[in-house]
């Protein structure tokens, strides 16, 4: 599961938080909250997604120095 999952994903969060400071400074706080409460959820998300990587990764042979 965690693979399928690209490494990229991670500018929906950036693009979620501007999104939250642009509500907040046009006056929407309480959307502006939503916002980043989802933010937060897919950062959270997405951490967890990064340590089942690094947890199950046994690492890519074609990178390994016992093949060189």
């Amino acid at each position: 599961m965690a693979r399928l999952i690209p490494i990229s994903s991670g500018a929906v969060v950036m693009a979620t938080g501007v999104l939250a400071l642009a509500l907040r400074l046009d006056g929407r706080r309480t959307l502006s909250s939503v916002v980043l409460g989802i933010a937060a959820a897919v950062w959270v998300g997405l951490a967890a997604v990064l340590l089942a990587r690094a947890v199950t990764d046994e690492g890519d042979p074609k990178c390994s120095d016992e093949h060189v």
